[in-house]
């Protein structure tokens, strides 16, 4: 399993998110990945915090893709980093450590700008060049541009990141959050996407709701952030196996949820226990904890059907579960008319 990236760790290779023999290019894609993601500009609600940690990965990428400074550091830590941070175009930063200004530097010439850095109106814009420049993964339709200049609103858009967030963006985000939505650090799978089908099985993370889009902002495991519809996630979570008449012995037991399988419309689940085992379970199959963030499917009233839901309470007896939608309404429902 490749690594991932710790921001705040202690160790240059970690913070990338690398092995320590990654290549140019592997240094190269994991710091395009996190500067980008960590950019104060991309993070207005939180820019004190994502400045430093811009600071942090850029510090760490310098560090690395420096062969003279990779030896060093590889043999004695960053104690034997005490002399010269050359930074973007040899500009000599002195000590340990960047300034917000060479993170700027160091960020711009790596995405061809001979310079780069925020000019007096605030935005970051990065110019090309010549033809070519940019380069890279995803950045094709950004090439070939010469003294052109794009500013980062685009450039995140083009890499499935977003804009800059607006006021009326931020506005939004501020607001809390839906209470049947699947809270922030979520543990989710991925499956059924149609454009990113590359992710599809993967694991990811929630990171925001937007309510106005329907749409949670996921952190892709060892990828990048995308925005997902609810039909596209399960949770990862442990629940309850009922029901079951091939293998009743497992009915009672726990399993976690690793996934959903869309044709046979059975979710992905690891038995829990001395014997653990791989299963495919129905929807109905499985009886989920209180508190649970879920989709409503397959009710007799459309009005509800694909409604958000939270579960209140579990009645065994009737095999239903008694939820309140995000209108307040409360309504029970089969175990087989929830999705998690």
């Amino acid at each position: 399993m490749a690594p991932v990236a710790d921001i705040k760790a202690d160790d240059y290779y970690k913070v990338l998110g690398v092995s320590r023999d990654a290549t140019e290019a592997e240094l190269t894609k994991a710091y395009r990945k996190l500067a980008l993601k960590h950019h104060p500009d991309k993070n207005q609600d939180n820019k004190e915090e994502a400045e430093e940690n811009f600071k942090r990965v850029t510090e760490a990428y310098d560090t690395l893709r420096d062969v003279e400074k990779r030896k060093i550091y590889d043999q004695v830590g960053k104690e034997g980093l005490q002399g010269s941070f050359n930074g973007a175009g040899d500009a000599g930063f002195q000590g340990q450590g960047v300034t917000a200004e060479q993170a700027e530097m160091i960020f711009g010439s790596l995405f061809g700008g001979s310079k780069g850095g925020r000019q007096s109106s605030g935005t970051t814009r990065i110019v090309f060049g010549g033809p070519g420049d940019f380069g890279g993964e995803g950045m094709a339709g950004m090439a070939g541009m010469p003294g052109d200049a794009i500013d980062l609103e685009s450039l995140f858009q083009s890499m499935g990141m977003g804009g800059i967030p607006s006021r009326q963006a931020k506005r939004q985000r501020s607001q809390r959050p839906s209470p049947c939505a699947l809270v922030q650090g979520k543990t989710v799978a991925l499956h059924g996407l149609s454009k990113a089908t590359e992710h599809n099985g993967k694991s990811g993370e929630v990171l925001s709701y937007d309510e106005a889009r329907g749409r949670y902002e996921i952190q892709v495991e060892d990828g990048p952030v995308i925005w997902v519809r609810p039909t596209n996630l399960t949770q990862r979570c442990s629940v309850e196996i009922q029901g079951l008449h091939s293998k009743p012995e497992l009915n009672g037991r726990r399993a976690e949820l690793l996934g959903f399988d869309d044709k046979a419309g059975r979710y992905i689940a690891l038995s829990q226990g001395t014997s653990p085992a791989m299963l495919s379970l129905q929807p109905g199959n499985c009886i989920v904890d209180q508190g649970t963030a879920v989709r409503l499917h397959g009710l007799s009233s459309d009005s509800y059907n694909g409604a958000q839901a939270r579960v209140l309470s579990v009645d065994r007896a009737a095999g239903r579960y008694h939820v309140q939608c995000k209108d307040g309404k409360q309504i029970k429902v089969k175990y087989e008319n929830i999705f998690c």
